[in-house]
């Protein structure tokens, strides 16, 4: 169950109505009904909604950066670079949502299966090693990049798609982050660090 109350249609700005249309159905309460396409309660959203403008950005983003065919890096590049993140932060929702989305792609399954593993496996072009290895700086890095992979990449991308790949990449540590830390969609788990007392 998430950390902070989701936001019902009824207490929505008009904005945030809208989202909801779009997301769960025309008219539909989400929190009265929850659910959406894919299967996840959608409190990412309802709870988001309690700042209509992190609504309003996130939605944005997924439009104009996930979703968008104007963009120079191609879907199943952007939902590579997603899929590693999530796993890099441990967002099971993240995760599950865009393996999905790749897989949507028809990025084939064997693939997509050794993303976790990617850096002994042999299935990825050198395209996607190097972003691969641009999400983990990113991710796991903490953002600290090395010369190399840039020149790696410029190898293979114009500066335009290592941007879009930069800023997807951190964009989505930061949803599964913040996922984690609101107990949202199947990132509502409990703290699995603990004392572990001998029987």
């Amino acid at each position: 169950m998430a950390r902070l109350t989701p936001v019902a249609r009824r207490a929505a700005p008009p904005q945030v109505r809208a989202i909801y249309d779009d997301i769960f159905s025309p008219g539909r309460d989400p929190v009265a009904e929850p659910g959406t396409a894919t299967g996840s309660p959608g409190d990412f959203w309802t709870v988001l909604a309690n700042v209509p403008e992190i609504i309003v950005h996130a939605r944005a983003f997924a439009d104009d950066f996930v979703r968008s065919t104007s963009r120079e890096l191609s879907r199943a590049q952007r939902e590579l670079v997603i899929v590693r993140a999530a796993f890099n932060v441990e967002s099971r929702f993240e995760y599950s949502q865009h393996r999905k989305f790749l897989r949507a792609t028809g990025y084939p399954e064997e693939k997509a299966d050794e993303i976790p593993v990617w850096t002994t496996s042999t299935a990825f072009s050198p395209q996607e090693r190097v972003l691969l290895a641009l999400t983990d700086e990113i991710s796991l890095g903490g953002g600290r990049s090395q010369d190399i992979t840039y020149d790696r990449l410029r190898a293979h991308f114009s500066e335009v798609a290592i941007v879009e790949a930069s800023y997807i990449a951190a964009q989505y540590v930061m949803f599964g982050l913040l996922c984690r830390s609101l107990q949202l969609e199947y990132d509502a788990i409990p703290e699995r660090c603990e004392e572990v007392t001998p029987q």
